[in-house]
């Protein structure tokens, strides 16, 4: 259903394209420009039927930085379509204030970001909950990790809150480290004769 969506509204602009090539009145002879348009035509088509996707968002950009970085965006497709060399550089002119505009506003946001999750780690760590403050520290040094680990009980449900979690790890621990002592003591060689003893003059 899509990819019929999608094809359709191609060969739609396809051929808006075709017959202002005809006409020969809004498009010029220059490839490059042909090249743009297709190109345009392409990605606003790949944009609207399927959207965009989520991960391409970082997870520190705020509403404000990413209308900014649309705008830029919208700011750059007008830019390679527009055919008056004046318009081209009144658009050239504001994407570059614009693209200055994302770096200051994505460094502010992603400040304010690290420094809520050094607080969050913080906190955590008041609490003792050490595995909320490991997972931070993986992502302030760049290691993200978003899929936990499933930890199972003993009816192999799918434990889901922390507190169960660490009780399953506690009393699965308890049952490895808990054993009963052997039944027989283990044998040691009398090994001090054979290495000596050790004084001061060994350190």
């Amino acid at each position: 259903m899509i990819r019929q969506k999608f094809n359709i509204s191609i060969r739609n602009q396809y051929q808006t394209l075709q017959n202002i090539s005809e006409n020969n009145d809004n498009i010029g002879p220059d490839l490059n420009e042909h090249w743009n348009k297709v190109k345009t035509m392409f990605n606003d088509t790949a944009e609207n039927v399927l959207g965009i996707r989520d991960s391409t968002r970082k997870r520190w950009i705020s509403d404000t930085t990413w209308n900014v970085i649309e705008k830029r965006r919208s700011t750059k497709s007008k830019c390679n379509q527009a055919r008056s060399e004046r318009l081209k550089e009144k658009l050239q002119k504001e994407y570059s204030e614009l693209n200055k505009e994302v770096k200051k506003k994505a460094r502010k946001d992603k400040l304010q970001y690290i420094e809520g999750l050094a607080n969050e780690a913080e906190e955590a760590c008041k609490h003792g909950e050490l595995s909320t403050v490991y997972k931070i520290t993986k992502q302030l040094c760049g290691k993200s990790n978003n899929n936990d680990t499933p930890v199972l009980s003993k009816n192999g449900e799918v434990l889901t809150s922390e507190s169960q979690k660490l009780e399953r790890w506690a009393e699965h621990f308890r049952e490895v480290l808990n054993r009963e002592p052997p039944d027989k003591p283990a044998q040691f060689d009398n090994t001090e004769d054979k290495i000596g003893k050790i004084g001061k003059k060994d350190f």
